[in-house]
């Protein structure tokens, strides 16, 4: 087995690949190792809490290959949809599309109802068929020692949720299950899809009664297969009211709520037409309400939307009026967040949006304070809609406010007379947004957004067909920054180099930045006499203001 998993390994990443050894095999295969897995909580949407048990590295590396090869030796049965190659919550969702009842059975504690014994059962029969000491190996690796909750004396060993392998293992444990309950749909004209622990069932004719004939064959279904029934989530939607399948409307086609359309919308609007600042302002609290009881540190606006998008596409498809109306917003807004991806390879850091204190207080309707560290550090504290956000504090700024720390304990909150001189900077580095406090504004070092930065492109052009692109370049980058001066060119950039000297900042600037900006608004005529194509500029303008009026009707 471990030579399979180290092949499978080099063919990865080739001949150098740091091997799985055998001790570290057997020492993770003993299911009773209290070290192989984290365990910790995430909140429901109920407020309730959900357990996660993830997998040690090298425990997840293991899990990882032998799921990889299970993948090459097994296909879930055609009613599941979750975890399986080329099938998702939409296409489990277009079976039930246009009938007159939808069904959804949700099944309770799923993973931890599916057992070792289970386990090691299934691996034994086709199409695995393995050995069974090698069956009892992989359903050790597999599986997690858990207390009984009903009984604190007892143990068990389940699936966890949070392995690579749980998915899989499920939908093979669910096989006989499958079976049985889509000849039952057979039986009844139904239709029947399962994603994960979510049961569907559609038909023209409402089949459903408590207590009717294919309820109690359901239920007892469910029993034999050693899984319960969660009675809070079973319902039946009729036709007259929403249907929903995994989270897509199926009522007479695969469609999201409008609420999401307009949520998008809105977004894509105030970025544009109030710029990122604002846009992130508002996208913020929505998110963290949303999503902050699963998602933990700082969202980056573009990439939750650009996600959205893409939900958007797979649900209503590609060609849709309204998604590519929407992603063309988004295509002319994204292109120049951040221009250059080397501060993701070195220790630099982006700095998207700076607010002094106040504004950042009435932005988000939240206080800010200090609190002082174990480790005798500062560390920022505030509630934004409710949840915790703990911004970082610069090195400079610690040492002055420590000052004020004398007979305080960890954790306690300290009093800074000056805080609302400061500055606090959403700063973005390896792929993650995190927020600093600071004395002084932090510019950024890097090309932005022409629509993040409000930048005039009418008045860029004319500085460079009168000044030169020395002139243009250099009020570009003042512009970007947030710190032009009213005045004629030279002026502009006898200021800039000022605040440069006196700042002692080293701003980085090409006149390349410029044109790759103006390219991404399809701006080519810079290329070409600017003068002779101020109506065909014009007209691009007007198009784009056109193109974002809040009153399109895209539901």
């Amino acid at each position: 087995m471990v030579s399979i998993l180290n092949a499978m390994k080099q063919n990865q990443f080739g001949s150098n690949a740091h091997e799985i050894t055998l001790d570290n095999f057997i020492y993770f295969s003993n299911i009773n190792n209290p070290k192989r897995y984290r365990k910790f909580f995430i909140k429901k949407k109920n407020g309730k809490l959900r357990e996660i048990n993830a997998p040690s590295k090298g425990l997840h590396e293991i899990q990882y290959y032998l799921n990889e090869l299970m993948k090459e030796i097994y296909t879930p049965q055609s009613p599941a949809n979750g975890f399986t190659k080329g099938k998702s919550i939409a296409t489990g969702a277009l079976v039930h599309i246009g009938h007159n009842y939808v069904f959804n059975v949700d099944l309770s504690d799923f993973f931890s109802s599916i057992t070792k014994s289970r386990v090691w059962k299934r691996l034994t029969l086709p199409p695995f068929n393995f050995p069974s000491n090698v069956a009892d190996i992989i359903a050790n690796l597999c599986c997690i020692k858990v207390e009984d909750p009903n009984n604190p004396d007892v143990v068990k060993y389940v699936l966890p949720q949070g392995a690579p392998t749980s998915p899989l293992l499920t939908n093979a444990v669910c096989d006989t299950l499958d079976k049985r309950l889509k000849g039952l749909a057979r039986r009844f004209h139904l239709h029947y899809t399962r994603y994960a622990d979510d049961m569907s069932f559609s038909s023209m004719r409402n089949e459903f009664e408590d207590n009717g004939d294919f309820m109690n064959e359901l239920k007892s279904i469910i029993f034999q297969q050693h899984f319960t029934l969660n009675e809070n989530k079973t319902h039946l939607q009729r036709q007259n009211k929403r249907q929903e399948v995994t989270g897509i409307i199926v009522n007479e086609k695969m469609n999201v709520s409008r609420q999401y359309v307009r949520d998008l919308r809105q977004i894509l609007y105030i970025w544009w037409k109030y710029g990122y600042e604002t846009a992130f302002s508002v996208f913020y609290p929505h998110y963290k309400r949303e999503k902050g009881h699963i998602k933990k540190g700082e969202p980056i606006m573009e990439n939750v939307i650009e996600g959205r998008l893409n939900f958007l596409k797979m649900v209503k498809g590609e060609k849709d009026s309204v998604y590519r109306r929407l992603k063309s917003r988004f295509d002319l807004l994204r292109p120049v967040v951040f221009l250059d991806n080397q501060t993701d390879k070195d220790d630099t850091y982006e700095f998207v949006i700076s607010q002094q204190i106040p504004k950042f207080l009435s932005d988000y309707k939240t206080i800010l304070e200090f609190r002082l560290t174990e480790k005798k550090g500062i560390i920022g504290y505030c509630k934004i809609d409710n949840r915790e956000v703990w911004p970082r504090v610069s090195k400079e700024l610690q040492k002055k406010i420590l000052c004020y720390s004398e007979g305080l304990k960890p954790k306690d909150s300290i009093t800074y007379p000056t805080i609302n001189q400061l500055w606090i900077t959403l700063c973005h580095h390896k792929g993650k947004n995190f927020w600093l406090v600071s004395e002084t504004q932090l510019q950024r070092n890097r090309v932005v957004n022409v629509g993040n930065s409000a930048i005039p492109v009418d008045i860029l052009l004319k500085t460079w067909d009168k000044e030169g692109l020395e002139a243009a370049a250099h009020l570009f980058h003042r512009y970007a920054i947030g710190e032009l001066v009213v005045g004629s060119p030279t002026e502009i950039i006898h200021s800039y180099r000022s605040v440069k000297a006196e700042s002692g900042r080293n701003i980085v600037f090409s006149f390349d930045d410029i044109e790759n900006i103006l390219d991404s608004y399809e701006l080519d005529i810079l290329k070409q006499n600017i003068t002779s194509n101020k109506s065909e500029t014009k007209q691009k303008e007007d198009n784009l203001s056109t193109s974002f009026s809040i009153e399109d009707n895209d539901d």
